[in-house]
């Protein structure tokens, strides 16, 4: 079935087009160093860069009729990866490709801890890049099909006071939370097998362990090959929000100094750190790393 027309994003997508049309006439690169920084990307080269095709990326960024990119994370890696000098674009192109898709971002107001702002851990560790699309119907019209994407790989350049880290994860916990809908049981979220994953105890929720770098670590797509989740009503009359967050125990990080320094010291005064701070965390003293959450085709935040 033909995707719904949705003539209240035109503007959002427009929007989109051009930060996207800006990034490729600018030369962005996530590497400033390489020849390639600073040269207008041709729709052909990008196209290649981010294992698209030509006429895609052409009409991602032509702003009078534009499309939207399913997944916005190869775009956001090839521009900008994880370089801190380029946070705030990617940052800014991430949330203009979620305007695009009819959805809010940072929905959830954070919790306090003891009148102290809590922080995004992706601000000190960029090791979970979740991205979660507007829901939309399913032929029968009685279900929802929620568009996703989960990425995750260790990332080499933290530092905590004056030691240098790598921190990765070896395994995440990913929830799905509403009290109107629930996974399908068909799903991978319930009763659906699949080699990256081990059923959680918690339910609506499933636990990544792949695929792994050979150190342990999860580096990949894990659910490549689901890039959509199945919702069915809870109840009569299904309307609200659908919370995705991804978690992590403290046993499930690992922290690798770049130095000589000793392993085991190090990982227990950056884990001290990372729980001792101000970051989200649920009541099973689980960090939460990424949270999107979305609504229904035509609900709106209340």
């Amino acid at each position: 079935m033909a995707p719904r027309p949705r003539p209240e994003l035109a503007e959002a997508r427009c929007a989109l087009a051009g930060v996207i049309d800006a990034a490729l006439k600018g030369g962005q690169f996530h590497d400033p160093d390489a020849l390639c920084f600073g040269r207008p990307w041709t729709n052909e080269a990008f196209a290649a860069a981010v294992a698209a095709t030509e006429s895609a990326v052409r009409s991602w960024r032509d702003q009078r009729k534009p499309s939207r990119p399913v997944n916005i994370v190869p775009l956001l890696e090839v521009l900008h990866g994880d370089n801190p000098r380029f946070a705030e674009a990617r940052k800014a192109m991430l949330n203009a490709w979620r305007r695009a898709g009819g959805y809010i971002e940072d929905v959830i107001p954070p919790l306090q801890h003891s009148g102290i702002k809590t922080k995004k851990f992706s601000d000190v560790a960029a090791v979970v890049d979740l991205s979660v699309g507007q829901p939309v119907p399913d032929n029968a019209g009685n279900n929802l099909i929620l568009p996703w994407t989960v990425n995750i790989y260790p990332d080499p350049r933290c530092v905590f006071e004056d030691k240098k880290v790598e921190i990765g994860v070896a395994a995440v916990v990913v929830l799905i939370e509403s009290e109107h809908w629930q996974p399908h049981q068909e799903s991978v979220f319930r009763k659906k097998n699949h080699p990256n994953i081990e059923k959680d105890a918690t339910p609506g929720g499933v636990q990544l362990v792949g695929p792994t770098d050979g150190k342990g670590r999860i580096a990949g797509e894990p659910l490549e090959d689901e890039p959509s989740v199945k919702m069915e009503p809870k109840g009569k009359d299904a309307s609200g929000p659908i919370d995705v967050s991804v978690r992590v125990f403290r046993d499930g990080f690992t922290v690798t100094p770049r130095d000589a320094t000793d392993v085991s010291e190090t990982q227990k005064f950056v884990l001290d750190a990372i729980f001792g701070s101000a970051f989200e965390t649920d009541a099973n003293q689980r960090l939460i790393v990424a949270r999107e959450t979305v609504w229904p085709p035509g609900k709106i935040r209340e």
